[in-house]
């Protein structure tokens, strides 16, 4: 497994957090549906100012390129019993996967959703036919389709 460093993303990340995220949109949306890429960075600054709502984790080869992404948002119903966390972007270059990446991104997540006491994590991930590998991923680190998404119990 290729050694990365895996951060929670402070304030000052806000820019690499949100280039990040672009590339991501980039892979799997249309280009019209692709926000602007400053309006993304406007985003990551206003978000994530909030630590208790919002957090993002960065991802970085050994000579400090970001190579992945998670973002998440705590959301709170009665269904869940309480507090969960919802991954709202998750991004691996694509060079850097299989290689383990994304499975130490998820033990990031899982650490963080502990501490914060998330009953669970959910993520929704888009139906399109290029990012069925990313649905085999989850399934093989334990997440559940819950329709249109899928479920991780803590």
């Amino acid at each position: 497994m290729k050694n990365y460093k895996i951060i929670n993303a402070e304030e000052y990340d806000a820019d690499i957090v949100a280039i990040m995220v672009h590339k991501l949109m980039q892979e799997i949306y249309s280009e019209d549906e692709i926000a602007n890429p400053a309006d993304i960075i406007h985003a990551a600054r206003t978000l994530m100012e909030d630590k208790e709502i919002f957090t993002a984790i960065l991802a970085f080869d050994n000579v400090r390129k970001p190579v992945g992404v998670l973002a998440m948002v705590e959301a709170a119903s009665l269904h869940a019993v309480g507090r969960y966390g919802i991954i709202t972007e998750f991004y691996v270059d694509p060079e850097e996967r299989s290689k383990g990446l994304g499975d130490q991104m998820l033990v990031k997540a899982m650490d963080i959703g502990k501490s914060k006491k998330w009953s669970r994590i959910d993520l929704i991930f888009p139906k399109s036919a290029t990012i069925r590998l990313g649905e085999n991923f989850l399934k093989r680190q334990g997440f559940q389709n819950a329709g249109p998404s899928f479920r991780l119990y803590l």
